[in-house]
């Protein structure tokens, strides 16, 4: 069932009655002729009616396009409001211990062939903010063993590339900095949907006014804190990397 049959469905259903009968419609053991008569006596519905509203009800349950049909019910500016908070219900308890194993399994599969495409370790963000980068500013990638940078431009600038994906606050501490051979430092922020919420080029000897030392790791490591990123020695290159990443 796609997109558009998915719409027709629903259409000829009627939002509230999708959400009203919704367990009724999935409960197997009830029959056909069990649900015509509940809908007859409660709604009012001629018998053709509700042959139609059941037989499209249980074919997006059946077709795995029910959680589809309630999250668009819960955005439906008609509903009373007592329907959409029971659409919403529903689609949050809608087989939540299969939608966790089905993404889980998607997330597995999805993480190896990001690693696989982006070909040096499983740091998936670390690794995707190094692309990004790379695209930005050319030149090649070192090799990973190469502790002091991660990107060495043609003109022989060389960029260390720290990443992180945040949520509600933009201050989070970098992994550890272990040598300060190299000229920028690439700061990158991803949002939780993978857009870049912050990129900054910090020079490498501001970077190490905010080094603190890490003994149990062995070098430096930098919080991102309010001071830091709005410091006016960092350039902002949210712009071009975000246009990057799209």
């Amino acid at each position: 069932m796609d997109d558009n049959q998915l719409y027709r469905s629903i259409q000829s259903i009627g939002q509230e009655c999708f959400v009203k009968y919704f367990k009724d419609f999935s409960n197997q053991s009830l029959s056909n002729e069990f649900l015509i008569e509940l809908l007859m006596k409660n709604e009012g519905y001629k018998e053709s009616g509700c042959i139609t509203r059941i037989t499209q009800a249980r074919r997006i349950i059946n077709s795995g396009r029910a959680k589809d049909a309630l999250l668009k019910i819960t955005k439906s500016k008609r509903l009373s409001k007592s329907l959409v908070s029971l659409a919403e219900s529903l689609y949050f308890n809608a087989n939540p211990t299969s939608e966790i194993k089905d993404l889980w399994l998607k997330f597995n599969e999805y993480s190896n062939k990001l690693a696989d495409a982006l070909g040096r370790t499983n740091n998936i963000v670390g690794e995707y903010a190094e692309y990004l980068a790379h695209k930005y500013y050319g030149g090649s990638l070192l090799e990973i063993s190469k502790a002091s940078a991660d990107i060495e431009a043609t003109n022989g600038i060389r960029y260390q590339i720290k990443a992180r994906k945040i949520k509600d606050t933009l201050s989070t501490q970098l992994s550890v900095i272990r040598s300060w051979d190299f000229d920028f430092l690439i700061v990158i922020l991803f949002n939780p949907n993978g857009t870049v919420r912050q990129a900054l080029e910090v020079p490498v000897e501001v970077a190490k006014e905010y080094g603190k030392i890490n003994g149990h790791q062995n070098g430096w490591v930098i919080t991102t804190s309010e001071i830091f990123l709005n410091d006016n020695r960092i350039k902002d290159i949210s712009n071009p990397l975000s246009k990057l990443n799209k």
